[in-house]
């Protein structure tokens, strides 16, 4: 690959807003913007630490409140809590749909049992239990013979930091079998 390098005159500006610094490069002679672009002062570098391959621990918030008012209220057979606590793993990024882990297409009971490696005719049953209790809400994909999709509590816990929508946690603030001792707020991810 060649490159021709020219010299050329150019005025730097610099342009200062709170903790963040706009640098223009601009010809002398058209006074065509070469270049912008910000810089910021922080006392830690940007980014991740070196090294770093960014799979490191990640976190579910379960609420602690909550998932104790559970317990030892008994609202859940030890089979559910098993069930409620594996549905966890499909939990999606600041949504509690569940999702497939690879591809993140929602995931239906069939494809459920079959990622936790569980007959298809007793998963339904557990999943229409917690449904009842109001630990998880069923989205009717169509009419009968259509798959449904599923959304966790998001009272009792979250994979995020903010929502994307804040309508998947409304639907467990009204009319909702479980009423948390202790009732979370989110806030809704700017798109």
């Amino acid at each position: 690959m060649r490159r021709d390098s020219y010299d050329r005159r150019v005025r730097i500006v610099k342009e200062t807003h709170g903790a963040k610094e706009l640098t223009r490069i601009i010809d002398l002679e058209t006074g065509e913007i070469i270049n912008e672009y910000w810089n910021s002062r922080t006392k830690s570098p940007l980014g991740r630490p070196a090294g770093s391959t960014g799979k490191g621990p990640h976190f579910y918030r379960v609420y602690c409140s909550n998932w104790a008012d559970i317990i030892d209220k008994k609202r859940l057979s030890f089979i559910e809590i098993g069930v409620l606590m594996s549905l966890m793993r499909f939990v999606d990024w600041e949504s509690n749909f569940l999702v497939h882990p690879v591809t993140g297409k929602n995931l239906n009971a069939s494809e459920l049992a079959k990622l936790l490696k569980t007959s298809d005719s007793h998963l339904p049953t557990y999943l229409d239990a917690l449904h009842k209790k109001g630990l998880l809400s069923v989205v009717k994909c169509g009419g009968n013979g259509y798959p449904n999709h599923y959304i966790l509590n998001s009272h009792i816990l979250f994979k995020g930091n903010k929502m994307k929508d804040l309508n998947e946690h409304e639907r467990f603030n009204k009319d909702c079998p479980y009423q948390p001792p202790a009732t979370v707020k989110y806030r809704e991810r700017a798109t």
